[in-house]
């Protein structure tokens, strides 16, 4: 008898609670219409594999067509003389892993020995704020392109973070296409398109770092912050090193004879930090203490200091008001000079803010989009506009790559500027002829 969408709309169970009631289409072999006490309808399809006899369900009536259900049997029905069987594939994608299980394996069975510990923390962060909440429920198989774009799209807004995103989940099931999650070659991340990136740029001037030195010797006298939050920082400035290079930093890597730091690893490997005379200085002040072998000493007996964003944000801030202290011409400086007169002290930045938003001056933000790794790419500034060259700065920076110490490449422009300026007036002032100083003979080259 062939199914019809009148015939299935008038059928009705016919039981007794517990048996199976089927009525089988004439069209497609083994498709059937079974039909559940509760009224509900679904398309099944018998088949037999290995001797065995199977019933699977093919969609539920109304959810799918009858034409529909018959192109799906034949497929299936097809995919049989391959040796391929259609229930054991649906209860294998019951078992499969879904995301979250993937993050949890990979944090534990792939990452944990093959990262360092920065970069673990990184993807637990990135995997807990947007893998998991996006993705989590989805089995890994089933991840598709449209998938990835969406979860990239909606981090947009902040395109740095976007593409570290995108980054770990393309690892993420590269690792489950080896793991045999995925077929090969089927990672839904590749070629796609990541964001413009805009390299970030801030470098101390002159005035900012004036503002800073006194902040850092004003919180050692006043004891604002822990004893080793100013050597630390002072350490990241003179040294050019990054925050974890500096904070577990023990005494034994410390090489004062050669003046140097020899760490055992880093973001690059084993590296050498060279040491000059401000940085042994704050070295040699350094006390020693018994049962921690680390130079920069935490709260915790025999722990090296954790963190120093809150410090180097109040730091920031105090020195933000020295340096509008400094501009006493300009209303954000006198506005300072008003409320020290009428606090009788120097008063703090929100203090400032508040005033400044009371009065309606734009208050400048000083050292306030200060990163404490701008410390470190104030160092390179400063190296590249004092004439140092791209490969020296980046031997002293520990860069691996020239390309990531070429951002500081327009400031060597610096120095050619003011060579420049230097022989364009000496020129100037021997055609008017006035005295320019002494010439010089230059030797000749063969």
């Amino acid at each position: 008898m062939k199914l019809t969408k009148r015939s299935i709309d008038s059928y009705h169970y016919q039981g007794d609670g517990h048996s199976r009631d089927v009525r089988w289409d004439g069209t497609v072999r083994g498709l059937g219409l079974r039909i559940y006490p509760s009224g509900r309808k679904a398309f099944v399809l018998s088949y037999r594999v290995n001797g065995r006899k199977r019933l699977f369900t093919v969609g539920t009536y109304g959810v799918l067509t009858l034409d529909r259900a018959r192109i799906k049997a034949q497929k299936l029905l097809g995919g049989l003389d391959d040796g391929s069987d259609p229930l054991e594939i649906r209860h294998a994608g019951r078992d499969a892993p879904t995301i979250a299980q993937l993050c949890d394996a990979y944090l534990v069975d792939y990452a944990k020995d093959r990262k360092k510990e920065s970069s673990l923390r990184q993807d637990r962060r990135l995997i807990a704020r947007f893998v998991r909440p996006a993705l989590g429920a989805r089995k890994v198989a089933d991840v598709t392109r449209q998938d990835v774009l969406k979860l990239h799209n909606s981090l947009r807004v902040t395109p740095y973070q976007a593409n570290r995103v995108l980054g770990l989940l393309s690892k993420l099931l590269n690792v489950a296409e080896q793991w045999g999650y995925r077929p090969g070659g089927s990672n839904p991340c590749r070629h796609l398109e990541k964001f413009r990136e805009r390299k970030r740029e801030r470098f101390l001037s002159a005035p900012e770092l004036g503002a800073l030195a006194r902040a850092l010797a004003d919180a050692e006298k006043d004891k604002s912050e822990l004893p080793s939050v100013v050597p630390a920082l002072r350490l990241l400035l003179f040294t050019g090193a990054r925050l974890s290079e500096i904070l577990t930093l023990k005494w034994e890597h410390v090489d004062f004879s050669h003046g140097c730091l020899r760490l055992p690893d880093s973001k690059t490997g084993e590296k050498t930090v060279q040491l000059n005379a401000p940085a042994l200085a704050v070295l040699s002040g350094l006390e020693r203490h018994e049962g921690n072998p680390h130079v920069i000493v935490g709260k915790i007996l025999g722990a090296h200091l954790v963190n120093l964003d809150k410090p180097w944000h109040r730091l920031c801030a105090r020195a933000s008001v020295y340096l509008l202290n400094a501009d006493g011409g300009s209303e954000a400086g006198r506005l300072v000079a008003l409320l020290a007169k009428k606090l009788g002290r120097t008063p703090h930045y929100a203090e400032c803010a508040r005033e400044a938003e009371h009065r309606k001056i734009e208050l400048p933000l000083g050292l306030g989009n200060m990163r404490l790794h701008d410390l470190r790419h104030s160092f390179a500034s400063v190296g590249a506009a004092t004439g140092h060259g791209l490969i020296m700065i980046g031997a002293l920076l520990g860069h691996r790559e020239t390309a990531t110490t070429a951002r500081y490449a327009h400031l060597a422009d610096e120095p050619l500027r003011r060579a420049n300026e230097a022989i364009g007036a000496w020129l100037e002032a021997a055609m008017k002829g006035e005295e320019s100083g002494a010439v010089v003979e230059l030797k000749r080259t063969r």
